[in-house]
């Protein structure tokens, strides 16, 4: 994967209203203090010097309201079967290397945490995703549908009857 893949993404997330960070390359650490990019999304200038000091770094986006995104992350077998228990409307889908992202448009109902149901775990505020053309353990995030970002009409119970545990 060439840097310039990554630098061009992590711009074009942020033309979209998004805040990213840097994420170590191959990893989903984040490369830098991010906490700050939970209540303002970096410059342009910000994310060249990024890139440029880490031209492979994976590119992540901060969840939440800064970049007006809910994202639910269905993982393995369990998840998927958790999945069907949610009905969601068509959004904009991310294959990761155990499962998928579903990214909606933010909504306070949801809480950053793990485990709402067997194999789901939800990113909002004070949580990020690794995003397309990132690689985690050598495998590439791709995205899988490129929808519309929609918001979930209804928030199941299985999402407001845990507090945030992750």
């Amino acid at each position: 994967m060439t840097a310039n893949r990554l630098l061009t993404a992590a711009l074009d997330y942020l033309s979209n209203g998004w805040s990213v960070i840097p994420c170590l390359p191959g990893e989903k650490k984040p490369a830098l203090k991010w906490e700050p990019y939970q209540e303002r999304r970096p410059t342009e200038d910000e994310i060249r010097q990024w890139w440029g000091k880490w031209p492979t770094a994976n590119v992540a986006i901060v969840t939440g309201i800064i970049s007006g995104l809910t994202v639910i992350d269905v993982d393995g077998a369990d998840g998927i079967q958790s999945s069907r228990q949610i009905k969601v409307p068509s959004t904009r889908v991310i294959k990761t290397p155990h499962g998928f992202h579903l990214y909606f448009a933010y909504s306070p109902d949801f809480h950053t945490g793990a485990g709402f149901l067997p194999g789901i775990d939800v990113r909002n505020d004070g949580g990020y995703v690794i995003a397309p053309p990132s690689t985690v353990d050598g495998t590439a995030y791709n995205i899988l549908r490129d929808r519309l970002v929609v918001p979930i009409e209804l928030t199941p119970d299985a999402f407001t009857a845990r507090h945030r545990n992750g």
